[in-house]
């Protein structure tokens, strides 16, 4: 072909070689992109935040978010509230949902992220929050977040 005679790989080029140029180089397969939901808990107390750092081998990993709940589909708060995972979270920790954030949809390569962020005020933290970092609301800057974190924190 006109084009691949001034390649300057065309001495080495597989493609050329077998006269396979309109077939090769093989376009590699699209990773499926998937859905998750996220459901991230801003639970205030006396100008307090709790955040956790994520680990293992998922995405944004090293970076801090708000106690998270994912779920297999969009959730609403009031069926959020019930499920094993909140109890486990809160407990028996009376709170106050002071405001719902939907976001839009957050585009990765491979997963597309549906978020809502639930701002919830407790007069104390659950007993078990231990295992969070207490940070003062002021101090959310001095901690590195993902992207979508950044944009609900820009909407505040």
């Amino acid at each position: 072909s006109p084009d691949c005679a001034a390649c300057p790989l065309g001495d080495r080029c597989r493609a050329r070689a077998e006269s396979r140029v309109g077939q090769l180089p093989v376009k590699a397969v699209k990773t499926a992109v998937t859905s998750r939901w996220f459901n991230y808990l801003c639970i205030r107390c006396n100008g307090e935040l709790l955040l956790s750092k994520r680990t293992g081998n998922d995405i944004w990993m090293n970076l801090y978010e708000f106690p998270l709940i994912e779920t297999d589909s969009e959730m609403d708060f009031s069926v959020l509230s019930h499920t094993a995972a909140f109890r486990e979270l809160l407990g028996d920790t009376a709170f106050t949902l002071m405001k719902a954030t939907k976001m839009s949809k957050h585009q990765l390569s491979h997963r597309t992220i549906h978020s809502t962020f639930y701002e919830l005020e407790v007069s104390a933290f659950p007993s078990h929050a231990e295992k969070f970092l207490r940070v003062d609301e002021g101090a959310l800057g001095d901690y590195a977040v993902s992207r979508l974190t950044d944009l609900y924190l820009e909407r505040r």
